[in-house]
């Protein structure tokens, strides 16, 4: 049995918290999602916004202000946001794309805030 492609958009919807936001903290939905697309800054502030319950501009850009997202090219040479708890496992899969041209690992940008370092 097929689905109506309307119940396919709507679980898409929901799967994406963008329905009825449920996630309180920014965090917590760029974790839901693994990563969140962040080239466009604001736009990707936004796109967490969205889908956090109550949030505004401000609560996002203190959730990355305080090292509670990351901003970072740990999937491939744009920006991400990722959580500090999903850094390793991510770095684990994409390091030999983003080591430099010596072999060394460098910890992405905004990791230090979260005390995340390449050991």
């Amino acid at each position: 049995m097929t689905r109506p492609s309307n119940d396919i958009a709507q679980r898409r919807l929901a799967t994406q918290h963008l329905l009825t936001p449920t996630l309180t903290d920014p965090a917590d939905v760029v974790r839901r999602l693994g990563a969140v697309q962040a080239q466009d800054y604001g736009s990707a502030k936004w796109g967490v916004g969205t889908r956090t319950r109550g949030a505004v501009d401000a609560v996002v850009e203190r959730a990355v202000n305080e090292g509670s997202i990351l901003r970072t090219h740990v999937l491939r040479p744009t920006w991400h946001f990722v959580t500090p708890a999903d850094i390793r496992w991510m770095l684990a899969l994409t390091v030999a794309a983003d080591k430099g041209g010596d072999g060394v690992l460098r910890p992405p940008a905004g990791a230090r805030r979260s005390g995340i370092s390449a050991q």
